[in-house]
């Protein structure tokens, strides 16, 4: 069996952001394009446009096409089903479904399912892709434990074991505090981004410590009122106690993977570094891994997993 040849194009197409990765044939990066022409922007006409200008920008290595994200979701083209976990890397690569998008045919990533710690369902679609690329990259995961956390607006944490994509589960950590900042009685302290250590590492502190996450939010109002707390260090402390809590959650549910390495940190680079200084002044390891290298990796499996069908 022979492995696909020629180049492919990657595209991680969410809910608001549109990422394309043009792979040459040697699985080289070549380019790369960004829009904010994410699923909830468009229409069909205009994810139909958007696939076009793809293949036109790039139409030597667009005649593999591989998408993954919120296009396969009831918002996107079409809705791909989602697998069930536990899963292995090779499963989720062999259950790609080809669509027909504009003429063009497009292999689409399944999202994924399990069920959660607290008894109900949950999803991730996208993220599968990554932790493709982080098991293919990191030898540890393929054959021992690990703890994978993609933070963002959803912050997933993703335990894998043994290579196998295990279990997940996800917090509304990041979209939170977005609310927080925009409607809530915070709004008028929670300006500019986290940069006093001191503050955020005492937010990490409080919201670890296991006492209720509303109460200690609370902190910021009061002692901001009472000015012990600077307008310009109470996103820090904010972020600190929501990150902290996050992390005591994680602890809870993965207990047995938190310290089996470092954490492998995948997502925007000031919210990794948030996460990892947490996790670091909480006595854990963790690594930071650029979503875009791990992205591109996992595509690349699926290429050569679809080329030895």
């Amino acid at each position: 069996m022979v492995v696909m040849s020629g180049g492919f194009v990657a595209i991680d197409w969410g809910s608001s952001n549109f990422r394309a990765y043009r792979v040459g044939a040697s699985g080289e990066l070549l380019d790369r394009l960004a829009t904010a022409e994410g699923v909830a922007n468009l229409d069909r006409d205009g994810m139909a446009r958007t696939i076009d200008e793809v293949v036109s920008r790039w139409p030597t290595e667009a005649s593999a096409l591989f998408c993954c994200g919120m296009i396969g979701s009831t918002v996107g083209w079409a809705e791909v089903p989602y697998l069930t976990c536990p899963i292995h890397p090779d499963e989720i690569a062999r259950q790609m479904t080809s669509m027909t998008i504009a003429g063009n045919v497009v292999q689409v990533s399944p999202g994924l399912t399990c069920r959660s710690t607290n008894g109900f369902p949950d999803v991730i679609r996208g993220e599968e892709v990554l932790c493709l690329g982080v098991v293919r990259r990191t030898e540890r995961l393929q054959s021992g434990l690990g703890l994978l956390c993609m933070p963002g607006t959803h912050t997933k944490w993703i335990a894998i074991r043994n290579g196998v994509v295990g279990s997940f589960s996800t917090s509304l950590v990041g979209e939170l505090y977005e609310a927080l900042s925009a409607s809530s009685l915070l709004k008028n302290h929670l300006k500019g981004v986290a940069r006093d250590e001191e503050e955020f590492r005492l937010g990490v502190n409080s919201g670890h410590s296991g006492g209720g996450l509303m109460r200690t939010l609370f902190g910021v109002r009061s002692r901001s009122v009472v000015k012990e707390l600077a307008d310009d260090a109470a996103a820090s402390f904010a972020s600190g106690i929501l990150i902290g809590n996050d992390i005591r959650d994680a602890m809870n549910v993965y207990s047995e993977l938190i310290d089996a390495g470092p954490v492998v940190l995948i997502g925007e680079t000031n919210l990794c570094a948030l996460y990892r200084a947490a996790l670091q002044h909480l006595g854990h390891d963790a690594v930071v891994t650029p979503s875009e290298d791990v992205c591109v990796e996992g595509f690349r499996f699926i290429h050569d997993m679809i080329g030895r069908r």
